[in-house]
């Protein structure tokens, strides 16, 4: 016997095929993150490729910089065989990522090399550089730049001024001599005088290293610093 369809009767659709992870939004910005991510370090790798090769090969035309050290905040000794000079920005999270890989470098060697920080905010980019920045020579104007040095870093997403002053407590400054100086911007010609020397020597983003004049741009992999850092103490 017939039955006759109610014309309510709920018609099946035909399943809907889900996305390919790879297809979403999420997974379309895992992708690019990754690639960008894999570009970063080839360049980065080629450009200690260049530097490991130049040294051992006196023909490499690896240009070589005259970077001045100035009287920039430096761990190390003056009279050592490696000078590192790094241009760096108290907000940039690549400057952060790099900064305990070069406590390490200087843990390691001491005296085998000399380390100078220069300043070079991008206020474009991280607006509270700047004062940071003058936090770091304030610190230093009191012989303590590199326990600031590693206060900011630490604590890269509190940045205001009101912040900078409770490191300045924190690690012992004097503080009304460090409030003073920080509002009075002291330093910001000192601080604009490093972004100068940097756009000479062709400084286009942080971290920018110049190792004995050798240019790298980016983080460099702990592993790779050290072997920079041994060839040029064999030669």
């Amino acid at each position: 016997m017939e039955e006759e369809l109610n014309s309510s009767s709920t018609i099946p659709t035909p399943a809907t095929k889900k996305k390919r992870w790879y297809k979403k939004w999420w997974g379309i910005t895992i992708i690019v993150f990754i690639l960008l991510t894999a570009i970063f370090v080839l360049i980065v790798a080629y450009q200690v490729y260049v530097l490991v090769n130049g040294s051992n090969n006196r023909t490499s035309e690896a240009k070589v910089y005259d970077v001045s050290v100035d009287d920039d905040p430096y761990l190390g000794s003056p009279n050592a065989k490696v000078t590192i000079i790094a241009f760096e920005d108290f907000e940039c999270p690549f400057c952060a990522d790099a900064y305990p890989i070069i406590r390490e470098i200087a843990s390691t060697y001491g005296d085998q090399i000399q380390f100078v920080y220069r300043d070079y905010p991008i206020p474009d980019l991280h607006p509270s550089a700047q004062k940071a920045h003058e936090a770091g020579e304030c610190a230093d104007d009191q012989g303590k730049f590199w326990l600031m040095h590693d206060k900011l870093y630490q604590n890269q997403d509190k940045l205001a001024i009101s912040d900078l002053k409770q490191y300045a407590m924190e690690i012992g400054l004097n503080t009304n001599a460090f409030d003073i100086c920080l509002d009075s911007g002291r330093f910001a010609n000192e601080i604009e005088k490093d972004r100068t020397d940097g756009i000479v020597v062709d400084v286009r983003g942080t971290p920018t290293w110049f190792i004995n004049g050798i240019k790298i741009e980016g983080i460099i992999p702990l592993d790779a610093f050290k072997e920079i850092i041994e060839i040029y103490l064999a030669n």
